[in-house]
């Protein structure tokens, strides 16, 4: 049975890996105030929003394909619900890799459109490029939360992104400020982060 104790129970994993995800920005945001300055501060939160946006396409991938293979495994085909499966997987990597490498690009545009002046351009550039690296795995960390939820796992997500956001608390510390790499270092440890939850 279905009731509502199930569904609190699947839903607050979904609610924690949310939240865990957004400690990326405040992590690397702590950091980079305190060791870093103001300027990159500030490039790292304009730029973060439209991180996220991207970041949430792969949600939205988990969201439906989660859905269609339960609904083809119901229905008993599992081979077909497989091979779905594999094929949304296939398709988020390369539409993370695409957009990351878009968004690369353009980053410089995207940072003015979003309001950056002269003397925090560079550094929103720097930081956006260096989180690109990690984007395909956050993406797939996004449309896995769906997929554990459909499999009855949704602890699974929650841990993964526990284990992400230990490891841009850890690499925040040594790049940022232990070895004062500054917004670079931020960005390295988001990027870090994602690929280990992804």
């Amino acid at each position: 049975h279905y009731g509502y104790r199930r569904i609190v129970r699947s839903v607050l994993p979904s609610i924690a890996m949310v939240l865990i995800t957004s400690v990326y920005s405040i992590v690397d945001g702590f950091f980079v105030a305190n060791f870093a300055g103001k300027t990159g501060f500030a490039a790292i939160n304009l730029m973060w929003p439209a991180m996220m946006i991207i970041g949430s396409l792969g949600l939205m991938v988990g969201s439906g394909g989660a859905a269609l293979t339960a609904k083809l495994k119901g229905e008993g085909y599992p081979k077909k619900a497989d091979r779905v499966f594999t094929m949304l997987v296939r398709f988020t990597l390369s539409m993370g890799v695409a957009l990351a490498a878009l968004m690369a690009l353009v980053a410089p545009f995207v940072a003015r459109w979003l309001g950056a002046d002269d003397e925090m351009m560079s550094e929103c550039v720097l930081y956006t490029r260096l989180c690109m690296i990690g984007m395909p795995a956050f993406l797939l960390q996004m449309a896995f939360q769906s997929f554990y939820m459909a499999a009855e796992r949704p602890q699974l997500g929650t841990l993964m992104a526990v284990i992400s956001g230990v490891t841009n608390i850890i690499l925040d510390a040594l790049l940022v400020w232990l070895f004062e790499m500054g917004v670079a270092g931020a960005a390295l440890a988001t990027a870090a982060s994602q690929i280990v939850g992804g």
